[in-house]
């Protein structure tokens, strides 16, 4: 039987299975897909690999039994309606039980083979009213269990419109490179002894034509799966680098920090669109710092060191972001070229309150300073945490009560009021 034969007749299954749901018997609809079967194409050849996936369903359909009966609905998708389902649990229980059938071992010839397989299912009336809907939505729900340690997603109604505004925003996110839609704004930071500027940290914004601002927590991992990070990043250090060119800071332009997620600091390419980005802005490296988490650097040491040794080489000045949040050990910080630690601001919103942050503040910035880099505080917000970061020494502090991040129009101006003024 084809499998476009199959697929229709497993429809009408579902057709006439919602036909015949009457009252409060419920029914549900389940999607199993074997995962990284490629792999066992390679191992075994194609010959074998269709005779263990025929296999697979014939363990599948001994497990399920009269009336039920299970669908081949393409190369390794299986699928099957269960009646009068109207509890979560004992569904998620059942479905437990055909996922172990399909994985095995399953024996072919000689070969006893244990497969990986994911399980989408979807209950009525709960996830659709029709047949169509109830098949929509195991497709999302399949589409969801990949991303599941168990490999099981029930109930999909939620997950599905959450995937689809979420492909909804990746497609909006590649226009807004088109459209203009970003925009870059900038926090200053201040010298915490003379409150003299020391530089900027660029902040991207991105304001959807219907739904405002996008936070950068929900489009950079979008744009980091959609491959469209590295672009992003260079449109934000030509934008940085052209934007602060003209800035008053004594005895040099302005540095300008930038965010730099884990995709792209491991791009070969990277150092090669720094240096771009530079020589086209007639500018120096040092007026530009890369700002990276440690979870970034941790992910492999190895190239972290290459990468960065590379830049800071040039003259980039290397930044590790919210520090303290991660994996902070000396251990790393012997082997990187580092220049400036920002401590994150969870540890100064409370400041003031608790010694317990003083003292972790306290010990952060010694330690920054036994290594020979510089300590910036972030999120400062109240002037009494200012003064106590003053007095453990800490060296370069931004936050709101400096100043809010500012539009590039606006840096003249904040460097025509001076920036003591605002935190005296």
């Amino acid at each position: 039987m084809s499998r476009d034969i199959e697929r229709s007749e497993f429809r009408a299954t579902v057709v006439e299975a919602v036909a015949n749901c009457g009252g409060d018997s419920g029914l549900a609809v389940v999607f199993i897909k074997l995962a990284s079967f490629h792999n066992v194409n390679t191992r075994y050849g194609f010959d074998v690999a269709d005779r263990i996936i025929e296999q697979a369903l014939i363990a599948l359909r001994k497990l399920l039994r009269e009336p039920l009966q299970a669908y081949r609905i393409g190369g390794t998708r299986f699928a099957f309606v269960v009646p009068n389902v109207k509890y979560a649990a004992l569904l998620r229980i059942g479905v437990e039980r055909a996922l172990g059938a399909v994985r095995g071992p399953l024996q072919v010839d000689d070969h006893s083979v244990r497969l990986d397989a994911v399980a989408g299912a979807v209950m009525y009336p709960d996830d659709g009213e029709s047949a169509d809907e109830l098949l929509l939505a195991a497709e999302f729900a399949l589409l969801s269990a990949a991303e599941e340690e168990s490999g099981i997603v029930l109930h999909a109604a939620q997950e599905q419109q959450l995937r689809q505004d979420r492909w909804q925003l990746e497609t909006d996110l590649k226009r807004a490179m088109d459209e203009d839609q970003f925009t870059l704004q900038y926090q200053p930071q201040i010298g915490l002894q003379d409150f003299a500027t020391s530089g900027f940290e660029a902040l991207l914004r991105w304001k959807h034509p219907g739904s405002g601002f996008v936070s950068p927590d929900i489009f950079i991992p979008l744009a980091e799966r959609g491959a469209l990070i590295n672009q992003i990043t260079d449109w934000v250090m030509h934008t940085a680098l052209r934007q602060t060119s003209t800035l008053p800071l004594p005895g040099t332009r302005a540095r300008v920090s930038i965010n730099v997620s884990p995709v792209t600091l491991f791009d070969p390419g990277f150092p090669f669109a720094i240096e771009s980005a530079v020589s086209l802005w007639g500018g120096s490296h040092d007026q530009l710092a890369v700002e990276v988490t440690e979870g970034t650097l941790i992910q492999d040491i190895d190239v972290s060191k290459r990468v960065l040794s590379t830049l800071r080489d040039k003259g980039v000045r290397i930044s590790i972001d919210d520090f303290g949040t991660g994996y902070s050990s000396l251990a790393y910080f012997k082997q990187l070229p580092v220049d400036e630690i920002k401590i994150d601001k969870s540890f100064i919103t409370h400041l003031a309150e608790t010694d317990i942050d003083r003292k972790l503040v306290e010990s952060i910035v010694e330690l920054g300073h036994k290594l020979d880099l510089q300590v910036v505080a972030e999120g400062v917000e109240e002037e009494r945490a200012l003064n106590i970061l003053r007095e453990i020494g800490c060296d370069v502090a931004q936050g709101f009560l400096i100043s809010p991040a500012l539009p590039a129009e606006d840096l003249h101006s904040w460097f025509g009021e001076g920036a003591s003024t605002r935190v005296h």
